[in-house]
């Protein structure tokens, strides 16, 4: 395994990671703490956790049809996509 740290592949894959932990994190962090519990309730916290993880799971399906008819780089640049719009939403989206 340490043959391949110098892979620049595996560098590479890693910024998708690093992507989805930092997203993560700002959901929980500052979405969920901020817009979740002001809008709706500190109960639905929960809910909208759970809501994140189902549309990932539901998501699946459409992106590997995708990705078998259009190739992958379509599905890395929808999802770089959507990660972007998540803290840009955050900013343009007035709180309360």
């Amino acid at each position: 395994t340490g043959a391949l740290w110098s892979d620049p592949k595996l560098w590479l894959l890693s910024l998708t990671n690093f992507t989805f932990g930092f997203s993560g994190a700002f959901i929980n962090g500052k979405i969920n703490a901020d817009y979740t519990k002001t809008e709706l309730s500190m109960s639905c916290v929960g809910l909208m956790m759970a809501l994140t993880a189902c549309t990932a799971a539901l998501a699946q399906r459409p992106y590997r049809m995708l990705a078998d008819r259009c190739g992958k780089g379509i599905v890395l640049c929808v999802g770089a996509a959507s990660f972007l719009a998540i803290p840009c939403l955050a900013l343009a989206l007035p709180l309360g």
